[in-house]
């Protein structure tokens, strides 16, 4: 049963001879399949790379974009292809599918990653929505390798990156501008090491895909409206959003009732109503204790206690219940 929430054994490679890697951002490629894009080229398969979004500013663009290049060449592939949209702006995009459908047929790649559609970052599941309308176009003639970034998808498969780790940990360190925000290359070792959980000792680093054909795409209804979960995911940001507002109302509202003439005024009877439902409580549990007895109810007496009865063995035990 366990083999059906995550798989038990690691695979080498990833099918497929030419890849395309998309990536919302500069620097999800590596944190993302780092050790799937050593393991091609090691294997010698095309590996064609495109980061999507650029930054609102030239500069830290162009720095991001440097960095990028420089892990491309410690992993050992060309230097990534720039599109430049918009940061944070892929959902409305519409254009992006075409766009990723053409680059794929002028790339003959017969393999495409991309972010998956559980991520939490909008452009992350923005553009793994484009990318399944793309596969579904090209009508079975590209897979779909759906990966992990900042959040973890459920997985069929287990690449086993053991060979790469060093690689990639070279490759995650020339994101500066990243890592001196976020140690983010700690989080993904941290997530490749999660990922040998179900896995071999031997295997010390993996990562996870979800691997779908076009066909499994159309049998899982992903194409038929990837956009619900970003959607739900949207509604529930709202819904959030609003909740310290509906709180503090809660609050006011409370406090006007607190501090209301009426509720002053009804106080006394509220605690005597305390009182009187402490009382038939107690009365009600005596009563009880008696009959569990089988002892006969106590006669009229100012006494306030009630003796009880228990054989326990051979034993009588006697016992004094406050009335």
């Amino acid at each position: 049963m366990e083999h059906f929430w995550v798989p038990y054994q690691a695979l080498s490679s990833l099918p497929g001879h030419a890849v395309a890697v998309l990536a919302p951002h500069a620097d999800d490629e590596v944190l993302g399949c780092g050790g799937a894009l050593a393991s091609f080229v090691a294997q010698g398969r095309p590996i064609h790379v495109v980061v999507v979004c650029a930054q609102s500013d030239e500069a830290t663009t162009l720095t991001r974009q440097a960095e990028s290049r420089a892990a491309a060449r410690v992993i050992g592939y060309s230097a990534p292809v720039f599109w430049e949209f918009s940061d944070g702006q892929l959902p409305h995009a519409p254009q992006l599918s075409d766009k990723i459908r053409d680059w794929l047929v002028e790339t003959h790649a017969d393999l495409v990653l991309v972010t998956s559609c559980w991520e939490m970052h909008r452009d992350h599941r923005a553009l793994a929505e484009a990318t399944i309308a793309a596969v579904v176009a090209l009508n079975g003639r590209v897979q779909i390798a759906f990966y992990e970034v900042g959040l973890p998808l459920p997985p069929n498969t287990l690449l086993d990156i053991t060979p790469w780790k060093e690689i990639k940990d070279r490759a995650m360190s020339c994101f500066q501008s990243q890592l001196a925000r976020q140690p983010y290359d700690r989080h993904i070792r941290a997530l490749n090491c999660y990922r040998t959980y179900s896995l071999p000792p031997a295997v010390q680093a993996a990562e996870a895909y979800l691997v779908l054909t076009a066909q499994e795409l159309l049998e899982r209804g992903l194409n038929r409206d990837p956009q619900i979960l970003s959607q739900a995911l949207h509604q529930a940001a709202q819904e959030q959003a609003r909740q310290p507002q509906a709180l503090v109302d809660c609050q006011d509202c409370l406090a006007a009732m607190l501090n209301s003439t009426s509720w002053r005024l009804t106080a006394p009877l509220r605690w005597m109503g305390h009182l009187l439902k402490d009382d038939w409580r107690r009365v009600r549990n005596i009563l009880k204790n008696r009959l569990a007895f089988q002892q006969p109810l106590p006669g009229p007496s100012n006494s306030q206690c009630i003796e009880q009865r228990q054989t326990v063995g051979n034993n009588d035990v006697r016992s004094v219940v406050r009335a």
